[in-house]
């Protein structure tokens, strides 16, 4: 079976990225049959990460098999957590302040929930916003822009991609789905420094 499972594989195989879940279908078909097939599951490890590897190597990418998580150490847990929960709570705040005060949306709904801060405006779409904490980010899913993963910079969110602050985005965005000029810059963390 795991022979089978290792040609397909192969044939299938275009994104070196895949390493990992290659790796872990390869072992989860292994399971029972250890002693008859360790040595094909060990051959097809060595050759996909030396494969991996050398494709890293020749696009000068860097070795991150995992993940980009940062764990500056000047921005400990505590830290993290009292900044995300206050941010949370306050564009949460704002959110109902504004769509209680407006025609365009029809049945709106503001809920924070352990972290996930979830904003339906009707045929607009769902704004999620929530804490990452292992990443030490706040995580925004858009109807507009889709997905983006902000960072504490200087006191506010920013995406670093853009330098775009998660308030300017929501500011922007709000402005246009509702049609009239939003301010999430008084919000907790808002004003950029």
């Amino acid at each position: 079976m795991i022979v089978s499972v290792r040609s397909q594989l192969f044939s299938n195989l275009r994104a070196y990225s895949c390493y990992y879940r290659v790796i872990s279908v390869l072992r989860q078909s292994d399971i029972g049959q250890q002693t008859h097939h360790t040595n094909v599951f060990t051959n097809t490890s060595n050759l996909l990460r030396e494969s991996f590897l050398k494709r890293c190597d020749s696009l000068k990418l860097c070795r991150r098999l995992f993940s980009n998580v940062d764990t500056n150490s000047s921005f400990d847990l505590n830290e993290y957590s009292s900044v995300a929960d206050e941010t949370l709570e306050s564009l949460s705040d704002k959110f109902e302040d504004i769509l209680e005060n407006q025609q365009i949306v029809a049945d709106p709904d503001v809920c924070l929930n352990n972290g996930v801060l979830t904003v339906s405006l009707g045929k607009a779409g769902t704004y999620v916003i929530n804490k990452q904490t292992p990443n030490r980010q706040i995580w925004l899913s858009s109807p507009k822009s889709g997905p983006k993963r902000y960072d504490y910079v200087n006191g506010h969110w920013v995406y670093k991609h853009d330098n775009v602050s998660l308030h300017s985005l929501l500011n922007k965005e709000l402005s246009e789905i509702l049609d009239k000029n939003i301010d999430f810059t008084d919000c907790d963390y808002g004003k950029q420094k």
